[in-house]
């Protein structure tokens, strides 16, 4: 997790241009350029990181990205010989849609009334839990070039008895069995709640003795966000 802090520290990096051209420059590291930071749906923070010769101010207009009172602007003295470099804590909050969503958050350098450079970064809120285990398989909205929903599906055979649910988490979790389901229960959930962090999820199968192939669906629930997870247990061979 990043921190929030202000840092002075000594232009080498322009050293080799024009002091006059970079006094008011504004340059982001963090996320890269170009790029998006990539959120999961329940993970609740991050720092945006930049550098800057001079007195700042950072907006959005998504009302599910927060930034932190005290450091979105400051009025700070003119470096010409040297650049702060700013970090700025940035909340989130979960995203229960299941779908992806973009954010921006717009940085303005210089002061007064001519805020003249600008920079943005750009967020990606994923719409699911990152479950490692069954896999994601994700669903692209080709005109956007990022995953827009992913479903999550685990194939065992029909004499398997035992697999494992994979995730990483950054609230309390918990799974459950919802009651409406496809075909009869047959997984027993060994460790249904914990806390925050990377979990392994023991779960019990009883073996399909039929020829059809069944499937129960488990819900994964962290900070709010539910994904569904489906279990899908193979037919008895002839």
């Amino acid at each position: 997790m990043r921190k929030a802090f202000i840092l002075l520290a000594a232009a080498g990096l322009l050293a080799s241009c024009d002091k006059e051209s970079y006094r008011h420059a504004i340059s982001m590291t963090h996320p890269n350029p170009g790029t998006y930071g990539a959120m999961y749906a329940d993970q609740p923070m991050d720092t945006i990181v930049f550098t800057t010769f001079d007195s700042y101010k950072a907006t959005t207009n998504d009302t599910w990205i927060t930034l932190d009172p005290e450091l979105a602007a400051q009025e700070i003295a003119n470096l010409y010989d040297g650049y702060y470099e700013i970090g700025i804590p940035v909340t989130f909050e979960p995203n229960t849609t299941g779908e992806t969503r973009v954010g921006e958050i717009s940085i303005y350098n210089y002061g007064d009334d001519d805020w003249s450079a600008t920079v943005t970064a750009s967020y990606l809120q994923l719409g699911w839990l990152n479950v490692t285990r069954p896999q994601a398989a994700y669903d692209y909205n080709s005109s956007l070039g990022y995953p827009q929903t992913a479903t999550f599906e685990l194939t065992d055979t029909a004499t398997q008895v035992a697999d494992t649910l994979a995730f990483v988490v950054y609230g309390d979790w918990e799974l459950s069995l919802p009651e409406e389901q496809e075909s009869e229960v047959f997984v027993t959930l060994l460790q249904a709640s914990g806390k925050a962090g990377s979990v392994k999820a023991p779960i019990a199968l009883e073996e399909n003795a039929t020829k059809e192939e069944r499937q129960n669906t488990v819900s994964l629930t962290s900070r709010g966000v539910t994904t569904t997870l489906v279990i899908k247990q193979e037919a008895q061979e002839e």
